[in-house]
């Protein structure tokens, strides 16, 4: 599953993969299909998988489709798909609007993007990856945990009912905080310091 924290490092290491303009390539092909890797032979650019290890220059969507073979990402794990053909293509229209709105013209008569481009529009994709991970984290860290009394758990298991681990973190974390107010209270009624070793527990 694709992430947004591993999304975000599969795009930065994209990202560092065309950084310099010697290692990425636009579309080369003469029937106006756009190349995703090639090799250099002698000075002429040869199309290559992007699973090949003599690739050296890759494309927008090649870089990123590299980087996803790199990590065994199957084609149906979930994620790809929206990575590839939504995620990518928003990026591609918030830095280069005009590309997008020529979308319904036959491919080879497209402007290309250019090698500026292809990098802005893969920092886009970390940012947004970023602010998803940052907003979840977030989510996480305010999200409201129900109460789970470890009697009601005792009985779930009894009656054969599935618990979840949260369930019983959840359980345990509250006995926990029950025994921590039952030392206070009792430190409070003798003015001393009692730890947790110190006091019998019913």
């Amino acid at each position: 599953m694709l992430t947004p924290e591993i999304k975000a490092d599969l795009i930065q290491s994209a990202r560092e993969l065309i950084a310099e303009e010697s290692c990425w390539v636009a579309k080369l092909a003469g029937d106006g299909r756009y190349v995703y890797a090639a090799k250099d032979v002698d000075g002429e650019i040869i199309e290559v998988p992007v699973s090949s290890p003599e690739a050296t220059r890759f494309s927008l969507f090649g870089a990123v489709l590299r980087e996803l073979e790199a990590r065994n990402v199957t084609p149906t794990a979930s994620g790809r798909r929206e990575l590839l053909d939504e995620e990518l293509e928003a990026a591609i229209q918030e830095i280069c609007p005009t590309i997008v709105a020529d979308a319904g013209k036959p491919e080879e008569t497209r402007p290309p993007l250019s090698h500026a481009q292809c990098v802005a529009v893969l920092e886009a994709l970390r940012a947004r990856y970023v602010r998803e991970q940052e907003a979840a984290q977030t989510a996480v860290t305010t999200r409201k945990l129900p109460v789970v009394h470890l009697k009601d758990l005792l009985a779930k298991l009894e009656n054969e009912i599935p618990v979840t681990p949260e369930e019983v973190v959840l359980a345990v974390a509250g006995e926990f905080a029950a025994l921590q107010e039952r030392l206070t209270q009792l430190e409070s009624a003798t003015g001393t310091e009692t730890s947790p070793a110190q006091t019998p527990v019913d």
